[in-house]
């Protein structure tokens, strides 16, 4: 289930972040207005999910069809739409919660993160422009602001990666490399805990589901004690 802490990463339609001056984000209205790839991503409350038509739409809220306190439901107030099948619902007495699909391995988004990442280290931002405003250009968002500087670009280009490339398998990796597991793993998560009021209003409440510890050696494997005793001028990773 995706956490908050994803969901607030999702800038709004203007490129502003959630948190940012006139950036327009409603939190009585926490998903209108957002990344384009927030809706493909995460199902959120409200949104359609089965996507086939005349299928309820989903809740998350406390006491609906797909939220707490049922058993199963999310500790977020999120689900995983991305490369999942709209068909399937989510409902906890559905009888059909398994389905084979296809999975991405290598994609042209990717490719074109890959480089704008190189050619920013290696050049300066001009040429990574072009490729991260490339995906931008796809997902309906505006393009970068101009004149960045390579470390500005830096940050933008993760930033991007986190977004364009959730659930595909490269978080992990992506800040394990740039050894900022500190930054990015260590707790707490968030979820939103959301309360559907007698009028029927919602009352939306950013809530701590989860502590996570990261140490700075987990950047790091451990080198195996089979493969240490190999060779005495072997030196184990930092903290192992």
């Amino acid at each position: 289930c995706p956490t908050q802490n994803l969901v607030d990463a999702y800038d709004m339609l203007n490129g502003k972040s959630i948190g940012e001056d006139g950036s327009g984000y409603d939190e009585k209205n926490p998903y209108q207005d957002r990344d384009p790839r927030l809706e493909a991503t995460v199902a959120v409350n409200g949104a359609q999910w089965p996507t086939y038509s005349g299928a309820a739409k989903i809740e998350t809220f406390q006491g609906g069809i797909n939220g707490e306190p049922l058993t199963g439901a999310t500790p977020t107030g999120y689900y995983l739409k991305k490369l999942c099948n709209g068909a399937i619902s989510l409902a906890s007495n559905s009888k059909f919660k398994e389905s084979r699909h296809t999975w991405l391995t290598f994609r042209l988004g990717e490719v074109y993160l890959n480089y704008a990442e190189a050619i920013n280290e290696a050049e300066g931002p001009d040429k990574a422009y072009t490729y991260v405003n490339a995906i931008r250009k796809r997902s309906e968002m505006p393009p970068l602001p101009e004149k960045l500087s390579r470390e500005e670009m830096r940050e933008r280009i993760k930033h991007e990666r986190a977004i364009e490339l959730s659930f595909e398998e490269h978080r992990w990796w992506d800040v394990r490399r740039w050894m900022e597991g500190e930054i990015y793993f260590n707790g707490p998560f968030y979820g939103m805990n959301i309360t559907k009021n007698a009028d029927g209003s919602l009352t939306y409440d950013k809530v701590v589901f989860e502590n996570r510890i990261f140490l700075s050696k987990m950047n790091l494997y451990p080198i195996p004690i089979s493969e240490m005793n190999k060779n005495d001028k072997y030196t184990q990773n930092p903290g192992w």
